[in-house]
């Protein structure tokens, strides 16, 4: 029903979203994806925490800037992607001009060891 709704709001993106997020098994994962698409960044965060999946909620709040809260939830809930988040903080970081910052991150990430000549 809500990818119809999203398609006759002319939510062509969203609607693509939430196809893709079918596959996922929680439904909270799935609602989550139709609040981000509205823009509803707060309650799809306590969505996917509900649900459980700190992945997601990482990947979201990467996503939307919230550097802060990535690490957070990275490093609290989901280890398996601390390093890469830490990497892609670094990359941001980077673009922005902060390269100590960015250096401290990636340093964090463990990719210093492969990527440094």
């Amino acid at each position: 029903v809500a990818v119809m709704c999203l398609s006759n709001m002319g939510h062509a993106r969203g609607a693509q979203a939430l196809r893709e997020s079918e596959k996922e098994p929680e439904i909270e994962a799935q609602i989550a994806m139709v609040a981000i698409q509205l823009g509803l960044l707060d309650e799809a965060e306590r969505l996917y925490a509900d649900a459980g999946r700190y992945d997601l909620l990482n990947r979201m709040l990467r996503a939307s800037g919230q550097w802060t809260k990535a690490l957070e939830v990275a490093n609290s809930f989901d280890r398996i992607h601390l390093r890469e988040t830490h990497f892609e903080y670094g990359r941001y970081l980077e673009s922005m001009g902060d390269f100590q910052a960015a250096i401290a991150n990636y340093e964090a990430s463990g990719t210093h060891r492969k990527q440094v000549p």
